[in-house]
């Protein structure tokens, strides 16, 4: 369709008036289901175009990037997109010079703490000890923490779990001392500096990893060629570490141009900044402009929307569209061929997965990830009770409880904030007692092997989300089971977590384009304020 062709709205003129006569930085408010990307490809891409100015796009993951491409190309802007790493890729190649090619190597870290190992950690240890240290390193690297600030690298670890069972010894008294798995964290911080030292030299000759595409350029204050125009797309899930390197593609006198909505920021707790958008509008003096007109959502899903972003609008024209409300026992009369399923929490997925699965009904789970994630702490679990007896794969459910109680209790020790991480580790306790009591597997390789096959990321007759992995779907039919954990509430929630479980119910209001299904529990039918 060529842009001569689009009725833009009032909103959108706003947006083009601005990029051809207006001066410095702007980030528009777009509310779900408003057209931005079609704005930027189809209305600014070209007003740039004509101008002869130069543009870097900037998306944040390949499929998106070529979904932008192609409708650049319709447009005839001539212009491309790119992710934020293939900017800083860029941006490292050039500080390299010509004569040396770029190898990427997700493994690099891996081998270098291996090598490390080899000679400062004793055998049993060492496999363990490079698994640890390459997480570590990728967190540190993406929230920007320096590698020998020793406080904030064990706060990221036990903030991301990235080892489970973790103590470091709490009174100082030589009595209590930390356990394996707190000892084997205290020696990858302690040798951080010297890997980190390790993988810069390599970097200099070229080889680098996924992480310091973004990395390296701050790490090095390094500069793009620069650009008369920086366009960023769902600017709102810039982590830190990106926000600095999209700065850094402006060159001076150009001007930027975020599109983004302040309340669909959901992603706080892999490393995005939940402040992003008002922290854009703080470092570049950025204009707000509205793009307010959701063209996803009928009428009586709008009016929802308004009572949490008031300035939401529907289309003209637009449909009623419906709402309903059925319990929990009857949700499998009604689910349809083609139904997006959602839910804050990943366990009651698991659960109605399974029953679909029994009544014949191709069902999965979006997050192959979470899959595997289930199955390493099945078999972390197998192996502490292994070194300490003999392990029974029937008494797998009184070990996870085991598991829980402990890690609650550690948590609760070491954050200062352990809400959220006792509900993420309650949570995948949850979905393997789930698949262990519906499944009855004979092995513990069964049950792996059939709890992982449970998650896919392929579109499935029946397709059952976390809110967090929907953000930018749309559906005809939309069910919400466990609408109630919409917020979810906890004691001691920060201003900042709870403001981030209000945008995950928006979130999840917003993904529907005909039919809207709320699926409550029984005892909770009558309880007022989920509409």
């Amino acid at each position: 369709m060529s842009n001569n062709d689009i009725k833009w709205s009032s909103y959108q003129q706003a947006i083009f008036e601005w990029v051809t006569n207006g001066r410095g930085n702007a980030i528009v408010n777009a509310v779900p289901g408003s057209g931005k990307t079609t704005t930027l490809t189809q209305g600014v891409a070209p007003l740039i175009r004509t101008s002869r100015q130069t543009a870097a796009f900037v998306a944040f993951s390949r499929d998106i990037v070529k979904e932008i491409n192609r409708q650049l190309e319709e447009s005839g802007a001539n212009m491309y997109a790119k992710t934020c790493h293939a900017f800083g890729r860029a941006m490292i190649a050039k500080h390299l010079g010509s004569t040396k090619t770029i190898d990427v190597d997700q493994y690099k870290y891996r081998g270098i703490a291996n090598t490390y190992a080899e000679f400062m950690i004793e055998k049993p240890y060492r496999y363990e000890f490079a698994k640890v240290a390459v997480n570590l390193i990728r967190h540190m690297m993406l929230a920007l923490v320096e590698p020998d600030d020793e406080k904030e690298l064990i706060r990221l670890a036990f903030y991301y779990q990235i080892l489970e069972d973790i103590y470091l010894g709490t009174t100082g008294d030589p009595k209590d001392p930390p356990n394996e798995n707190g000892k084997l964290l205290l020696s990858v911080i302690r040798a951080m500096p010297a890997l980190i030292n390790k993988g810069e030299e390599q970097a200099q000759a070229g080889v680098i990893n996924f992480e310091e595409m973004l990395w390296l350029p701050i790490r090095w204050d390094l500069q793009s060629e620069g650009h008369d125009w920086v366009l960023v797309d769902e600017c709102q899930d810039l982590s830190p570490l990106q926000l600095k390197l999209v700065l850094r593609l402006r060159r001076s006198g150009g001007r930027m141009l975020f599109v983004g909505d302040p309340n669909q920021a959901i992603f706080g707790f892999a490393g995005a900044d939940s402040a992003s958008y008002q922290n854009i509008i703080k470092e570049t003096g950025a204009v707000e402009l509205p793009l307010s007109v959701c063209y996803r959502c009928p009428t009586s899903h709008i009016r929802l929307l308004q009572g949490m972003v008031p300035e939401v609008t529907g289309r003209d024209n637009a449909p009623e569209g419906s709402i309903v409300t059925v319990e929990a026992e009857k949700v499998h009369s009604v689910i349809r061929e083609g139904d997006l399923i959602l839910c804050r929490t990943t366990a009651p997925l698991v659960k109605l997965c399974i029953e679909l699965i029994a009544l014949q009904v191709p069902a999965r789970v979006k997050g192959h990830d979470i899959g595997r994630g289930l199955v390493r702490l099945v078999k972390q679990i197998e192996k502490n009770v292994s070194q300490k007896g003999v392990f029974e794969f029937r008494e797998l459910p009184g070990y996870l409880d085991d598991y829980l109680e402990k890690q609650i209790y550690i948590l609760s020790q070491k954050l200062d904030d352990p809400a959220g991480q006792i509900e993420s580790v309650s949570d995948r306790v949850a979905c393997i007692q789930t698949c262990y009591s519906s499944m009855v597997p004979d092995s513990l390789e069964e049950f792996c092997q059939r709890m992982g096959d449970l998650f896919d990321d392929k579109r499935s007759s029946v397709y059952l989300s976390t809110v967090h992995r929907a953000k930018g779907a749309q559906n005809d039919r939309v069910l919400i089971i466990r609408p109630e954990q919409l917020p979810l509430i906890w004691q001691n929630q920060t201003p900042e977590q709870y403001a981030q479980e209000m945008n995950l119910r928006y979130v999840a209001l917003s993904r529907s384009k005909d039919v809207l299904v709320f699926v409550e529990e029984t005892k909770l039918k009558d309880k007022k304020g989920l509409l």
